[in-house]
C-alpha cells in the first residue's frame, strides 16, 4: 500500500486546501479506488512507524474524505 501518497493526498487536502488535487493523486495511487482502504489492516505499519501516526485513522480518513 503506498502509504505516502495516501499521507501526500492528505496533505493537498488539510494543509494546501485543494481537494481536486487530493483526489486526483489518490486516484493515481488507488485505481480500483481509495475504498479499499478501509478494509486493510495497517497494524504492523503503525508499529513501525517511527513517528508513531496513526497510519489506520489517516487511511480511514483518506477513504471517507475523498472518495
Amino acid at each position: 500500500v503506498p502509504i505516502s501518497e495516501v499521507m501526500r493526498s492528505m496533505i493537498y487536502l488539510k494543509s494546501y486546501g485543494e481537494p481536486e488535487r487530493a483526489r486526483r493523486n489518490l486516484a493515481q495511487a488507488f485505481p480500483a479506488g481509495a475504498k479499499s482502504l478501509l478494509s486493510m489492516d495497517f497494524s504492523e505499519a503503525q508499529r513501525l512507524c517511527p513517528q508513531g501516526i496513526d497510519i489506520a485513522g489517516l487511511m480511514r480518513q483518506a477513504a471517507e474524505r475523498l472518495t
